[in-house]
């Protein structure tokens, strides 16, 4: 009788290919990386300044919004935004950062 391992296809990827899970970032990417991780200290600590890194024709669409915004309606928020309320920690992960001349998006 002969027996077989069966391996689920997933899984046989990861142990019998040269596969890396770690994204290899362009110096450009990284460059841009940099500037996310700074506006995002300004915007944790409150300070709207974080929005001189955002084009005008910026849209964003935060956890608790309907719809994105554009950079105006994101500074009356953080302009507003509850004195009492800290953010304690926040991790920042880089899904994609596309970079094309002096033009960025970060996901």
């Amino acid at each position: 009788m002969k027996k077989f391992l069966c391996v689920p296809l997933p899984l046989f990827f990861l142990l019998f290919t040269n596969f890396s899970i770690a994204q290899q970032w362009t110096d450009e990417q990284k460059e841009v990386w940099k500037s996310v991780e700074t506006y995002n200290d300004l915007a944790v600590n409150g300070d709207a300044g974080f929005l001189n890194y955002f084009d005008d024709s910026y849209k964003g669409w935060e956890y608790n919004s309907d719809a994105p915004e554009g950079r105006d309606i994101v500074k009356k928020v953080i302009s507003n935004r509850n004195p009492n309320i800290k953010i304690v920690f926040i991790t920042l992960t880089p899904a994609a950062i596309w970079v094309n001349g002096n033009f960025a998006y970060v996901h």
